[in-house]
């Protein structure tokens, strides 16, 4: 049966309504570009055909039609704000996917339309909760739009919420410390001395001001995290309520902070159990108890029993009540090299250890494979029975066990020894209970000590130490005398004693800046300057270097005429201790004595002449060697300074260069002659001095003798008969004389001898001590005279190279 064809009108017809509906649909899409936003998804443009690749041809069958891609993720926004926020409110189901109403909506759709789809609806439900929170926010304010008409639960006030800040909140594992009322020139370092003594530090913090407001309320606050609860509650329960730096101390608990694995500062008290045990040549260096030390048996070298039978059981006996400490080594490398050979040991075999004990035999971090009583031997072998016995490598067993049946105890180490807490042992008790004004702790002082042992002249390192005794001037009297201790030591280098010289200076200089405490330093240096200055003159004394005692005398005396230019103490204190460093004051005080010994003894009877007193000569003659000795350094003073004086020409030009003689070797040459012509004079005047006495002597020998005493009682009786009879005239001849009367008269003859050799030597003692005593006379005159122009002279001349017409003060 044939169809019957469509006719030319009907044609025609169709031909029309197929144009006017592409026309309807350009003029619609014509009328979209003008109405629609522009969107990266929509994008219209006129086709131009389609060139088929594979074929090498052309489709130019849609030429010039407009071509726009239509988007499947547009969708409806028609949702007012209070359906969005209503719908949210009452929790309801989210709207589903919207279908789409084009022609096309039974077609199956893309998967890149349906991740499209998918995105827009996240889009959607963002900002939609972006609105419902805006609107929370407000809290109900414009349009009557708000929680409460729309059925949802009351927003709870912001004061309600729980506290989060830096306060106590009331946990009760927290170790962080609130301190309160703290001095605003305390330091994190000083925190850390004061409450490091009582465990571990995880932090220190302290809030610094930073506006105008809070440094005008003169204190600060800071927070200190122990790293165990135990050790927070003893630092709170010891230090509230305590002074430090004369502001009371206020803590609390703060909030919870983390704790570090590694604390920040350690105690010294507790280094000590984490340190190895000493070595003590068991096995293992198994500690025996100390009262079996001394009886264990000795064993040959190489050898790991002693040979004889009853040692070996006294040595088995010991060793078993002996303990194995374990210590976890320090370096951070060798105790994970251990961990990764235990893990390898466990998993490969005992045959393992063996093969890297023959391959690694001279490498050093495989040492502890071989050294069976070190302490990471120790480690490594508790390491490898602990894991095989099902310890986990980050919890085991602290209880003491027997490795080998019969062998010594193996003590576990503690899991974490900073955060069990700090034994109470090992706590200072002094410290814990009372916090003493005016001294300065353990730390303190051990820093104190190391500035001062290792100060140098330089002036960064004295500013330094400066610094840090004025922060401490609440233990001025401490301080004080620490370096006064410090400049006692005979053993002290002379840079060393000037250089801590220069610190006390510099202590004195700041005395009077506006700290607090720094003006106790001068009350507590006065007390101790007489004896620092003594000691001083005793350095200077020893030194054996010309040019050494110059300078070491220079550089004191400079100090001295500094603190009488800044008026630290009084110009008659000043003048003092400058005596007492010249050596000065002990030269005078002993004059004194000496001259009041003197008349002590010429006022006294004639046995008491006799026999002086033996301490008061052994002092003069001591006091005589100190006088000559001090006579030759002045000798000796004044050559050396005439070298300069005849270098400083010589290279001027002044005097004459001597030919065949070297620079050096020229002044070398004028320093002998210089010292044998004050050699020649010094003889030529003792031997004037002794001439000079022996006729003096001689002088005054019979007025001695008359004034003599007798040896005994029988020789004065006979002599003043004697004399009398010699008055009276007699005409019978003399008496003969006998051998028994010779013999007498020759030992009176000895004794007048004796006691004439005597008299002679006091008579030249006392002329020395006249002629000394004129010669300190002349040195004080000199010395009045040098103090009336200045209380300390410095020398004039501190470099070699001077001008010829220098003067030179000493």
């Amino acid at each position: 049966m044939s169809t019957r064809g469509l006719t030319k009108k009907e044609l025609e017809e169709l031909r029309k309504k197929e144009e006017e509906e592409a026309a309807a649909h350009v003029f619609k899409e014509f009328v979209e570009t003008f109405q629609e936003v522009p969107s990266s998804t929509s994008k219209v443009w006129v086709k131009a055909g389609t060139y088929d690749a594979g074929a090498r041809k052309e489709d130019t069958s849609e030429r010039g039609k407009l071509y726009k891609p239509v988007s499947r993720i547009d969708e409806k926004r028609t949702h007012s704000e209070a359906d969005v926020i209503r719908s949210l409110a009452l929790k309801s189901d989210p709207p589903g996917r919207p279908r789409s109403k084009q022609k096309g909506q039974d077609k199956k759709k893309s998967n890149l339309e349906l991740f499209k789809e998918e995105l827009r609806q996240i889009q959607e439900e963002r900002n939609e909760r972006h609105k419902f929170k805006n609107v929370l926010r407000e809290r109900g304010a414009g349009a009557g739009v708000g929680p409460a008409a729309l059925g949802a639960q009351p927003v709870e006030p912001l004061d309600a919420l729980p506290d989060v800040g830096s306060y106590d909140n009331g946990d009760p594992n927290t170790t962080n410390l609130y301190l309160g009322n703290l001095n605003p020139k305390i330091t994190e370092q000083q925190l850390m001395e004061i409450f490091g003594r009582y465990g571990p530090l995880a932090s220190i913090k302290i809030m610094w001001p930073r506006s105008d407001e809070e440094k005008a309320r003169g204190r600060n606050c800071g927070f200190v995290a122990f790293m165990s609860r135990k050790d927070g509650e003893r630092a709170l329960r010891c230090i509230n309520g305590k002074e430090v730096m004369s502001y009371e101390m206020k803590l609390g608990w703060g909030k919870a902070v983390v704790i570090p694995p590694v604390p920040i500062y350690i105690p010294p008290a507790l280094l000590q159990p984490s340190k190895p045990p000493p070595p003590s040549g068991l096995p293992f260096n198994a500690q025996p108890p100390k009262h079996l030390i001394n009886k264990i048996p000795r064993v040959r070298p190489g050898e790991y029993y002693p040979s004889d039978p009853e040692d070996r059981e006294t040595y088995e006996q010991i060793l078993s009540q002996s303990i194995v400490k374990v210590v976890v080594p320090t370096e951070r490398n060798i105790l994970m090299l251990i961990h990764r050979m235990v893990e390898f040991v466990i998993r490969e075999g005992p045959m393992f250890e063996a093969i890297i004990m023959n391959k690694e035999i001279n490498n050093p971090f495989f040492r502890f494979l071989f050294e069976n009583q070190s302490p990471a031997h120790v480690y490594y072998r508790w390491k490898l029975f602990s894991m095989l016995q099902g310890d986990s490598p980050k919890q085991w067993s602290l209880d003491d066990f027997r490795m080998f049946k019969g062998g010594s105890v193996w003590r576990p180490p503690v899991m974490n020894l900073y955060t069990a807490g700090m034994p109470d042992e090992f706590v200072e008790e002094e410290d814990a209970k009372d916090n003493i004004r005016g001294t300065l702790s353990n730390n303190q002082r051990d820093r104190l000590e190391e500035l001062v042992r290792s100060l140098t002249p330089a002036r960064a390192a004295v500013g330094a130490a400066m610094a840090w005794c004025l922060e401490h001037a609440e233990a001025a009297g401490e301080v004080a005398a620490c370096l006064a201790e410090a400049l006692a030591g005979d053993s002290t280098p002379p840079h060393k004693r000037i250089a801590r010289l220069y610190l006390l200076s510099d202590i004195l200089h700041n005395a009077g800046a506006k700290l607090t405490n720094a003006s106790a330093f001068r009350a507590a240096f006065q007390q101790r300057l007489v004896e620092i200055m003594r000691h001083s003159h005793l350095a200077w004394a020893r030194m054996t270097s010309r040019l050494q005692q110059e300078g070491f005398r220079a550089r004191v005396t400079r100090i001295l005429q500094a603190w009488a230019d800044w008026a630290v103490y009084p110009t008659d204190f000043l003048l003092h201790i400058n005596d007492v460093f010249l050596g000065q004051d002990k030269l005078q005080s002993g004059l004194a004595l000496t001259i009041l010994a003197y008349k002590h003894t010429t006022t006294t009877g004639h046995r008491q002449r006799r026999k002086p007193h033996h301490p008061f000569w052994s002092f003069e003659h001591q006091q005589r060697l100190n006088d000559e000795q001090c006579l030759k350094r002045e000798t000796l003073r004044e050559i050396e300074v005439r070298v300069l004086k005849y270098a400083d020409e010589l290279e001027a030009g002044v005097r004459a260069r001597r030919p065949g003689l070297a620079h050096h070797q020229q002044i070398q040459h004028y320093r002998r002659k210089l010292i044998k012509k004050a050699a020649r004079e010094a003889r030529e005047a003792r031997e004037a001095r002794e001439a000079r006495e022996g006729r003096e002597e001689r002088t005054a020998s019979p007025e001695l003798r008359r004034r003599s005493p007798a040896e005994d009682d029988e020789y004065s009786t006979t002599s003043s008969k004697k004399s009398k009879k010699s008055r009276e005239p007699s005409l019978s001849p003399p008496p003969k004389k006998s051998r028994y009367s010779d013999r007498r008269s020759r030992s009176r003859s000895r004794s007048r001898d004796r006691e004439r050799d005597r008299d002679r030597s006091r008579e030249r003692d006392r002329e020395r001590d006249r002629e000394r005593e004129k010669e300190r006379e002349r040195e004080r005159e000199r010395e009045r005279e040098r103090r009336r122009r200045s209380p300390a002279t410095p020398p004039a001349h501190h470099h070699r190279k001077h001008s010829k017409h220098a003067k030179y003060k000493y």
